[in-house]
């Protein structure tokens, strides 16, 4: 078993792991409805970033430039837009990792970024928990809003700052 420390320094997407992936997005899809299978997919980013956090926790001290530096290192997007909204942010990508053409399951699912979503979320959460003089935010609450698995050019996540 690979430590996840070694994991982070190991910048490679690996077919095994989209292989992987697709059979748990496969799985969740038929045993589920269309908004269970998601909420169960971005459960599952939730627990990777829980797990991931205790390894590493981003280095920028502004809300922007912390996501910024989420979505690069743990997200693997490095073509995204962020956008600042009344109630939080909009990011935008047309690289999404997840959302891959070369893999295709039967019937309508829910997007295959929602562990994106969900590892953004958490991410967020957990740095708004440790760090509460830092940032004015208690939580964080992400939603998928357009995918490139669902035919959109781009995946776009919307994310809620609650203030304190």
């Amino acid at each position: 078993m690979i430590p996840r420390e070694k994991l982070h320094k190991e910048r490679s997407q690996s077919l095994l792991v989209a292989m992987i992936y697709v059979e748990i997005y496969s799985q969740m899809q038929q045993k589920y409805d269309l908004e269970t299978a998601a909420e169960k997919l971005k459960n599952f980013g939730r627990n990777i970033a829980k797990s991931y956090y205790q390894y590493y926790k981003p280095s920028k001290s502004s809300i922007s430039e912390t996501i910024r530096e989420l979505a690069l290192k743990i997200g693997a997007i490095k073509k995204l837009k962020l956008r600042r909204v009344d109630d939080g942010f909009t990011l935008t990508s047309t690289d999404c990792p997840l959302c891959v053409e070369d893999f295709e399951v039967e019937g309508q699912g829910p997007a295959y970024c929602y562990p994106i979503c969900g590892i953004l979320e958490e991410y967020l959460n957990l740095i708004f928990k440790d760090n509460p003089r830092k940032f004015r935010y208690k939580e964080a609450i992400g939603r998928v809003v357009k995918s490139k698995s669902c035919g959109a050019d781009m995946c776009e996540y919307h994310y809620r700052l609650v203030e304190k």
